[in-house]
């Protein structure tokens, strides 16, 4: 039967994905959650998947606990998420600046949001990147128009490996927790996106659930996409670099 694992709500059947306590929402992808992970567009063209894998999941571990100890509380900080960072004190970022500098994501890391910020002076992150960029004006405008071109779309490859990046991130730091009866696709699949049916059914499982990693990192009281205005605000004042 096609319902048989869906959940009954008054006279309809949900799927169990959205009849969680987060529930689902739609989102625009290059207007709302795009802007969120595309600095992991840079750190994948410039790193292996698995180095960014890898680098990811400390940054996004450790920052979350070194949050829950200065605050003395255990709520939940998705340093993936650029809008996370919008909500740090200067005491908090000073903090985590000294506690991680010689860190490996930190080194990894921080090269790529020193060259954010020649192109968005106030990007979240600039707290961790204390040196100037590496790249000119030119190099960066050119490097993320081709980024652009290559994610506007949430279904093309390398979309799909920041969305995969980010929950598979959230995963590892035991933030995604699934429903009984809910089995996780096999994730490593996407890395034959599209040409199989698995991959296919591992990238669906990671779209939805990037979608509910952005609304739990975000302040439900105060939704204002602060840092999407300033991202494309920051596109639209490059050369060259075109929206449609």
């Amino acid at each position: 039967m096609v319902l048989e694992d869906h959940v009954s709500r008054g006279k309809k059947r949900i799927p169990k994905l959205l009849a969680g306590p987060i529930p689902f929402q739609d989102t625009t992808w290059h207007t709302e959650r795009l802007p969120e992970l595309f600095w992991l567009a840079i750190a994948l063209n410039r790193l292996s998947y698995r180095d960014v894998l890898e680098r990811s999941f400390e940054m996004a571990n450790e920052i979350d606990l070194s949050l829950r100890q200065i605050r003395g509380n255990e709520v939940v900080t998705r340093a993936l998420l650029m809008s996370e960072h919008l909500a740090l004190s200067v005491s908090e970022k000073q903090r985590l600046f000294t506690t991680h500098n010689n860190a490996p994501w930190m080194l990894a890391f921080s090269p790529i949001f020193a060259d954010l910020k020649l192109i968005w002076p106030e990007v979240p992150v600039a707290y961790l990147a204390p040196n100037p960029a590496n790249k000119s004006i030119d190099e960066l405008t050119a490097e993320v128009r081709e980024l652009l071109s290559a994610t506007m779309d949430r279904n093309d490859g390398l979309a799909i490996a920041i969305q995969s990046v980010a929950v598979m991130t959230e995963i590892r730091t035991g933030h995604l927790m699934f429903l009984n009866g809910v089995e996780p696709p096999d994730l490593n699949a996407v890395f034959d996106y599209p040409e199989t049916e698995a991959s296919q059914h591992a990238a669906g499982f990671i779209k939805v659930n990037c979608t509910s990693m952005i609304f739990r990192g975000r302040d439900k009281n105060k939704c204002d996409f602060d840092w999407q205005r300033m991202f494309w605000n920051g596109c639209f004042k490059l050369q060259g670099c075109e929206y449609d």
